[in-house]
């Protein structure tokens, strides 16, 4: 959201959509694939979640009624988040070089 490096609003993946926070944690269709395959990897059924449903888990605007066995729902997708957002960020960095 750098506007002298990016002066176009347009998400860098997807190249479809202006880039919010909705579009960077999980309205991108680039980013959707990559929550659907991490949720699968971490055991959370992805099956039936809506990127509206993890947005709004992640901020604590819904209850997490998805049982993980041990883990907190919440946990399963920070781990998730924590490895979008640092593949989202080496992506932009390795752009830049």
């Amino acid at each position: 959201m750098d506007p002298m490096k990016y002066p176009s609003p347009t998400c860098l993946f997807c190249k479809k959509e202006d880039e919010d926070e909705y579009h960077f944690v999980v309205g991108c269709q680039v980013k959707w694939e990559a929550w659907q395959n991490g949720l699968d990897l971490v055991q959370y059924p992805s099956s039936n979640m809506k990127p509206l449903d993890v947005w709004q888990t992640l901020l604590l605007q819904s209850s997490t009624t998805v049982s993980t066995g041990k883990r907190h729902p919440l946990v399963s997708m920070s781990s998730v988040w924590a490895a979008i957002w640092k593949t989202h960020w080496f992506c932009i960095m390795e752009q830049q070089s």
